[in-house]
């Protein structure tokens, strides 16, 4: 067999598997469904000094829901502290049923009960930090 015979056949099959996986590509990606509701996304804090942490991710979450066309709401308590005040607005934005809460708990512990009553109404929630 000569030496060129089989790094062709190697390209050729690397060629066969490129065409391949380029006509299927991108063929069941669902589209965005279209939202009733906007995205409930609660911080840990709305204050911003000292910690840039919160602009860097609200300025993200922003960015984001621009890119993919999405609707959102921002709330929270004003200082990480307010841990009950973060508690009382989870629990208000869960009976609200939106289709996603996006979390940033200032007691993951204490808000273990409000996160289970949102997975029995079936409203999804992500956590962060």
């Amino acid at each position: 067999m000569k030496k060129w015979f089989v790094p062709l056949l190697s390209l050729m099959a690397a060629l066969v598997l490129f065409m391949t996986f380029s006509l299927f590509f991108d063929q069941n990606i669902p589209e965005m469904p279209e939202l009733e509701k906007p995205i409930q996304i609660i911080m840990k804090s709305r204050e911003r000094k000292p910690m840039d942490f919160w602009e860097v991710a609200t300025r993200g979450i922003v960015e984001a829901a621009r890119e993919y066309g999405l609707d959102y709401e921002i709330s929270g308590p004003h200082f990480e502290k307010e841990i009950d005040l973060q508690i009382e607005i989870v629990n208000k934005v869960i009976e609200q049923r939106p289709p996603l809460i996006l979390l940033a708990a200032t007691d993951y512990k204490r808000l273990v009960p409000s996160v289970e009553r949102a997975s029995e109404l079936g409203v999804p929630v992500i956590t962060f930090d």
